[in-house]
């Protein structure tokens, strides 16, 4: 066979393999689904007693085939058992995240009184991501009181608003029957509590995680908008102290700031920051949870894992100060219609939930223990700043 011949053969089969692959990908897009990710190999020895738990790999699962005229991720599936009008799913495209005390449920009430955006009166935090989902379900409960579990039960705690969204219909939208309205999740465990990691499938024989809730969140939703409202860090620890342990004095606070701020100092030293921002055995042994000031490895974990367009940081003293415009600037990044000053500013003014009574009766931080925190968040503080831009940071 002439050496032509051979290479017009050649040219054919690569042909032909370049075809069946482009097919298998555009098959694979249209029903919502993405190749698995590629997971890092952590090097090192098998942790004793580490047990995977591949049931719970969001990675491995392959997500609904979203419907193209819904804003929201929404698709075809089996009806609720009580309800005879939605033949639709949805799940949440945007999530507020950040930490205790920070101003989340507020945030999202307020936002929440959008008209794009669909009812929250009957949802709490959910924390499906972070903790939800690893519980086991209370059968003899009252239904409010039983954990989530699967992705299923995640979906059912937005049947209303799932309903909302599907009779909204803007019909003067290019796309036909277009649907707008969408659905929020405010559980700030999101942003940092990856208490379960070591059972993600990915993490064996990592000493600090590979694969964490970000990750999860990026595959089901890869269109996601994420919130992130942040507070100073010392204010913040002080703040989930009184309102969690409304018996506390600031003289019992400064003895747990001494104790759990050398713990995790006498860690950076030895491990690293990272391993032991995430490092559950010492978070259990901090009862104030200090760990959760350290904004910046958290969010830096966030920004490698979305496009950055994607993720709106937030400052509740900047809230306080200027709510109206931070509010508009909350509603276009949800790219929802705009709102007149006065709708704005009617919303801005409306009174604060989750505020807390215990809070209101606490004596004032020591001027030592804030001096002492200060310290120990400072160099995270300050690389917080060099990776924000579009938003002062006000400590």
């Amino acid at each position: 066979m002439k050496w032509h011949i051979r290479i017009f053969i050649l040219t054919l089969c690569l042909l032909s393999t370049l075809v069946v692959w482009k097919s298998t990908t555009m098959s694979n897009k249209k029903a919502g689904r993405m190749t698995p990710t590629v997971r890092p190999i952590c090097p090192g020895p098998e942790r004793p007693g580490e047990k995977t738990k591949p049931g719970f790999d969001i990675l491995s699962f392959p997500r609904p085939e979203y419907i193209g005229n819904f804003r929201n991720p929404c698709w075809y599936g089996h009806r609720y058992s009580d309800d005879i009008y939605s033949s639709i799913r949805c799940i949440p495209v945007f999530y507020i995240v950040g930490q205790p005390k920070c101003g989340t449920t507020d945030l999202f009430c307020k936002l929440s009184t959008h008209p794009d955006i669909a009812d929250k009166t009957a949802y709490s935090a959910i924390h499906w991501l972070s903790r939800g989902r690893y519980k086991q379900r209370l059968l003899d409960a009252p239904p409010k009181y039983r954990p989530r579990l699967t992705f299923d039960h995640y979906a059912l705690r937005f049947r209303n608003s799932t309903i909302q969204v599907e009779r909204t219909v803007n019909l003067t939208s290019k796309i036909i029957d277009y649907h707008p309205m969408i659905i929020g999740d405010h559980s700030p465990s999101t942003f940092s509590d990856n208490g379960h990691w070591q059972e993600y499938v990915g993490n064996e024989n990592c000493q600090e995680p590979r694969i964490l809730n970000a990750h999860y969140l990026r595959y089901m939703i890869p269109d996601a908008k994420i919130i992130l409202t942040l507070r100073d860090p010392a204010s913040r620890l002080y703040s989930s102290y009184c309102y969690f342990l409304g018996d506390g004095t600031p003289e019992a606070f400064h003895e747990h700031v001494v104790n759990e701020t050398k713990m995790y100092t006498d860690c950076f030293k030895k491990h690293g920051v990272r391993q032991c921002a995430y490092d559950n055995t010492l978070s259990e042994m901090s009862s104030m949870r200090v760990g959760m000031g350290l904004y910046s490895v958290y969010l830096e974990d966030w920004f490698q894992t979305f496009p950055r367009k994607q993720i709106f940081v937030s400052f509740l003293e900047n809230f306080s100060k200027e709510p109206e415009a931070t509010l508009e600037k909350m509603f276009s990044f949800l790219e929802v219609s705009p709102l007149s000053r006065s709708e704005i500013k009617k919303i801005a003014n409306a009174s604060i939930i989750n505020k807390g009574k215990v809070r209101t009766k606490s004596q004032p931080m020591l001027a030592k223990t804030k001096a002492l925190l200060d310290t120990f968040y400072e160099p995270f503080n300050t690389k917080l700043k060099a990776m924000l831009k579009e938003e002062p940071n006000p400590f």
